[in-house]
């Protein structure tokens, strides 16, 4: 676990070589960007939930599903045995998270038929890496939908949203993809040039050591960065879509899940005091959630 004093430092120095050496700020916050630190500021429910997480995925089916940049681990647990089967659904956590916190939609899901594989991004959990970035983890998704049969739908939460968006984009931006009938996004961000010029104010890159920033992850995905919105992904992927957000969310803003509602193959459900984490428990979430998939 990277200490808040080590961030400090990086940042500091990132902030630094902003002036002396925009280029090389450019490279430092890349490499920021890519390092996945360990989610802060989590509730004593939620540190429940988690530590109770290892005795269910203990009674899965594991297995390594390797892709272009090394090893992801699944999970499998199959779907009820007295209700008809329906297909798979694949769980995708968000950026700092894993597999773990997303297994309050397993049960709800099995119950109505589904088979439900979670696994843990790379360099997240037990998978293996300690930097990642947007394509290598849609090439994971890509590598992890290979796996399991008959992929009916992705429910993703927070970056786990472009992460689908990217994987399921029809533009030939990766070099494979995949297909499914529906999707889910729970707190999900649309425009990550936000997020990254969040990123980069925080961190205090000027405008210079920014624009090379924003440069490299033009060439990393292949696109502009104002290209790289889920609105325009989801419109191109053209399936139904359910997405829900609060207003309160303090990680990623109730207006980008917004963004969103435009789209016309999407329902956008409005939340209130569930944030950016509680709603992966709530039980008006799985409601939500498995009436839009079984319906």
């Amino acid at each position: 676990m990277e200490s808040s004093f080590a961030t400090g430092v990086a940042k500091s120095i990132v902030s630094t070589a902003s002036t002396l050496a925009p280029a090389l700020a450019a490279d430092l916050a890349f490499l920021l960007f890519c390092k996945p630190r360990a989610a802060a500021g989590l509730s004593d429910e939620q540190k429940s939930l988690a530590n109770s997480a290892g005795r269910m995925l203990a009674s899965a089916t594991a297995s390594r599903v390797r892709y272009s940049g090394g090893e992801v681990q699944t999970y499998l647990f199959r779907g009820s045995a007295t209700t008809p089967q329906r297909g798979t659904i694949i769980l995708v956590h968000g950026w700092t998270s894993e597999a773990r916190y997303m297994l309050g939609f397993v049960d709800p899901l099995r119950a109505i038929g589904f088979d439900v594989v979670c696994f843990d991004l790379p360099a997240h959990g037990k998978s293996t890496g300690h930097t990642t970035n947007f394509r290598q983890c849609a090439s994971a998704l890509q590598a992890v939908a290979s796996q399991f049969p008959a992929v009916y739908g992705i429910v993703a939460h927070s970056f786990g949203g472009p992460v689908t968006g990217l994987a399921l984009d029809i533009a030939p931006t990766m070099p494979s993809r995949f297909d499914v009938n529906k999707i889910v996004l729970i707190a999900a961000p649309n425009t990550s040039a936000d997020v990254v010029r969040n990123f980069g104010s925080a961190i205090g890159l000027n405008s210079k050591a920014q624009r090379g920033f924003e440069a490299v992850l033009e060439r990393l995905c292949d696109c502009p960065l104002e290209d790289f919105t889920g609105s325009k992904y989801f419109s191109r992927i053209n399936r139904p879509m359910l997405v829900l957000h609060s207003k309160d969310d303090r990680e990623v803003p109730y207006e980008q899940g917004l963004k969103y509602r435009a789209l016309p193959n999407c329902r956008f459900v409005p939340l209130k005091s569930l944030g950016h984490r509680d709603i992966l428990h709530a039980p008006k979430v799985m409601r939500a959630v498995t009436s839009f998939l079984s319906g």
